[in-house]
């Protein structure tokens, strides 16, 4: 399949999961993560198993010590999608957007203090426009929520050290890390749902039977599955700059797009100004990065030259 189409259905897919699971959880007010976040993992782990069974990804076997090494990660993995999905249901898909650029503020800090090594200025510059907008986004919100922006600082950070551990340490191949993210996933968010009382407060839930629901729900899981799906194979055939840019490209057509369909959100021109404003710093972050190679951190110049002889 060529380049082109991947990341045209990337970018359509982004867009579709990301409405869908606003929809569920704002409009729909469905407000149980555990249960939202296991379901949606269960399908993706199904999706995965169901792939590798028909030869379209390998899935290595897992042996203890690399399951003992990317167990933390998945655990994190768990806090990444738990505080996302309680940050999109009570922000604006606009604000989430140009919140969630911040972690590229994080990971550039990370990789700085692995490395040693600078970025050039423009992409310093579009880091810098990533904090200016955030910060811009959260003062002119006109329907701020604290509990929504804490929900959203959480995720941003857990999603700033997974994303670090992903690019430092892997101990697995990245379709590996997913199938071992959802599985862990499925083990310990089904049972949080019992625990947390989820289960039980479903029972009040007055949509539970609605069409738009049930739709809403499944569509949820198999969008986000196959996104993922989607990604790694768009990371595998044109790298991780091109992925990169095609997300940008996603985000753009997402905030538009959320305009039309979610018309209780109130936009002024100085938040409207910073969303902008934040979708160009992260378009100039993702053209300007460079590429991330650990084995050559914190190797001293003789030896990369020697390195690069061999």
């Amino acid at each position: 399949m060529a380049v082109w189409w991947h990341q045209i259905c990337y970018v359509i897919i982004y867009v579709a999961a990301t409405i869908t699971n606003k929809y569920v959880l704002s409009v729909l007010n469905f407000t149980y993560p555990t249960l939202f976040q296991g379901w949606q993992t269960l399908v993706g782990f199904v999706i995965t198993r169901i792939a590798a069974s028909l030869n379209q990804i390998h899935l290595s076997p897992l042996d203890r010590t690399s399951l003992r090494n990317w167990l933390p990660a998945s655990l994190l993995y768990i806090i990444v999608i738990y505080s996302g999905s309680k940050a999109l249901s009570r922000i604006p898909v606009a604000a989430f957007v140009v919140q969630h650029n911040t972690i590229e503020i994080l990971v550039f800090l990370g990789e700085w203090l692995y490395t040693g090594r600078l970025p050039s200025y423009l992409n310093q510059s579009g880091l810098l426009l990533i904090i200016a907008s955030a910060v811009g986004v959260w003062i002119s919100d006109p329907q701020l929520s604290p509990i929504g922006y804490t929900w959203m600082l959480i995720h941003v950070i857990s999603s700033s050290i997974y994303t670090l551990q992903t690019i430092i340490r892997q101990p697995l191949k990245e379709v590996d890390q997913v199938h071992f993210n959802y599985l862990t996933s499925v083990l310990i968010l089904i049972p949080a749902s019992f625990v947390e009382g989820d289960i039980s407060a479903m029972e009040e839930y007055p949509h539970w039977t609605l069409y738009r629901f049930q739709t809403g729900c499944i569509m949820s899981g198999i969008l986000g599955a196959t996104l993922m799906m989607i990604h790694l194979a768009l990371k595998q055939q044109s790298g991780t700059i091109s992925t990169n840019m095609a997300l940008t490209v996603a985000k753009a057509f997402l905030v538009v797009t959320s305009v039309f369909v979610f018309d209780g959100v109130i936009y002024t021109a100085q938040f409207t100004f910073s969303i902008v404003a934040g979708l160009v710093g992260h378009w100039l972050v993702c053209y300007t990065k460079p590429q991330f190679d650990p084995d050559s951190a914190h190797v001293p110049p003789e030896d990369k030259e020697v390195k690069e002889l061999q």
